[in-house]
């Protein structure tokens, strides 16, 4: 082996060790970010059920279950049993059958108290972000003055079997239920009074039927 060589071949070695570590310490970073988010909508959250504790109006009965477990698109809520995502949902109460929207209750962010009704079809999806284009503003919901939420943050759709479902669309801060993350494009089966946080808003799901 000749001077070069040896030179050329701990070059390599030692890039390959620079590279290494520097994959170990972005997956360390997109950890901590990831936590990171999920503390701040925690407080998030707590200080928002704190100020709803204050006597400014009756108390919504209907409040988020909590959420214990998830994993793999499974969901295990408080007193309640396994739920999968809805690709893997094995049965369908009878009355979700006869579902054929949603009215979507925005009860925190600046856009609290606005109401919106969607009506998703199978592979026709509304969409819920930041944007005002004519797909939010007339068939989904324009989140325009949230700042937390992506431009393009999530949409609720409706599989062949009429089931609900949300999914992340890849936005920056992610979506959540409870304190739980939800993966992204991973579709979550929406049950009648879910509360899903977008950006800073939370938004009440509520099953609607007839046309």
């Amino acid at each position: 082996m000749t001077v070069e060589d040896f030179i050329n071949h701990v070059v390599e070695l030692r890039k390959a060790d620079v590279m290494k570590t520097a994959h170990s310490i972005c997956e360390s970073l997109d950890q901590q970010f990831k936590e990171g988010i999920v503390e701040i909508r925690a407080t998030q959250r707590e200080l928002s059920e704190q100020s709803q504790r204050q006597p400014l109006g009756p108390v919504n009965p209907n409040q988020q279950d909590q959420i214990n477990i998830v994993g793999g698109g499974i969901i295990l809520e408080k007193n309640q049993s396994v739920h999968q995502s809805v690709s893997a949902d094995p049965a369908v109460d009878s009355e979700e059958k006869d579902i054929t929207g949603l009215e979507v209750i925005i009860m925190s962010g600046p856009h609290k108290g606005s109401t919106y009704t969607l009506r998703p079809k199978f592979r026709a999806p509304c969409y819920i972000g930041r944007s005002t284009g004519k797909k939010y503003r007339e068939r989904g919901i324009s989140l325009k003055n949230d700042g937390e939420a992506s431009t393009n943050h999530a949409k609720i759709g409706m599989d062949k079997d009429g089931i609900l479902f949300f999914a992340d669309t890849g936005s920056t801060n992610g979506s959540f239920i409870g304190d739980v993350i939800l993966e992204e494009g991973n579709p979550y089966h929406i049950k009648n009074g879910d509360v899903l946080m977008v950006g800073s808003s939370d938004l009440k799901m509520v099953y609607s039927y007839g046309t």
